[in-house]
């Protein structure tokens, strides 16, 4: 908490902590992360099949420096595999040993994916926002430094995500890689199914919700 506030424990007078013991470990092993995600792929439909490997394609591509544009988005009903897919895509992204990172707007969502946690915590965004709100992340904090890391991030159950946010992201990635490309250059996956729940906003109407949407959105 103190990193996100571009603070430390030695204003306070305490020793910082080293923390590059526990940097270094890797909390999986790569073959075996890579053998479960080409399990799992065994099974897919041949839907989830083409978005895997359109995936993969997107990764050589950002691996060989010829990304040029990493937006993907995942549409299907519920129960259609989206979540089966982005694990998969996850233990497989293990097993490459690209970072990664996995959010929805509620809590309940991402904690359905691998290592899955809430979008305002990903992306240190406020909880009330607007066309001219900014993300916390800096280049000098753990956010920030996280972010920059990142390769890959999936963002599921899209349909309740305000525009606003999604266009935070795209302007602090920019930002903090200083890549004049959609979301800094990385690959940035979304999915959800738009028949289900738009974003939560008090006493707005019909319209007001669907101008909210990500749908709504310059892009």
């Amino acid at each position: 908490m103190l990193d996100n506030a571009g603070d430390t424990l030695t204003n306070y007078g305490f020793d910082k902590p080293d923390m590059t013991e526990f940097e270094n470990e890797k909390p999986w092993d790569p073959v075996e992360e890579m053998a479960r995600g080409n399990t799992m792929r065994q099974d897919m439909y041949p839907a989830q099949e083409r978005v895997v490997a359109f995936v993969l394609k997107k990764i050589e591509e950002l691996k060989n420096g010829t990304l040029t544009n990493g937006c993907i988005f995942i549409d299907g009903p519920g129960g259609c595999g989206k979540t089966y897919t982005y694990r998969t895509l996850c233990y497989m992204m293990r097993g490459m040993e690209i970072k990664y990172k996995t959010s929805a707007w509620m809590g309940i969502a991402g904690n359905l994916m691998p290592d899955g946690r809430t979008m305002h915590k990903v992306f240190g965004l406020p909880f009330e926002m607007n066309s001219t709100s900014s993300s916390n992340a800096k280049p000098n904090n753990q956010t920030g430094k996280e972010l920059i890391e990142t390769q890959v991030f999936i963002v599921d159950e899209i349909s309740m995500v305000p525009k606003y946010a999604i266009e935070i992201i795209d302007r602090k990635l920019r930002e903090l890689t200083e890549i004049d490309l959609p979301f800094g250059g990385k690959i940035f996956i979304i999915g959800g199914d738009f028949r289900q729940i738009l974003p939560v906003e008090k006493k707005a109407g019909r319209n007001e919700l669907i101008a909210l949407s990500v749908k709504s959105g310059p892009g």
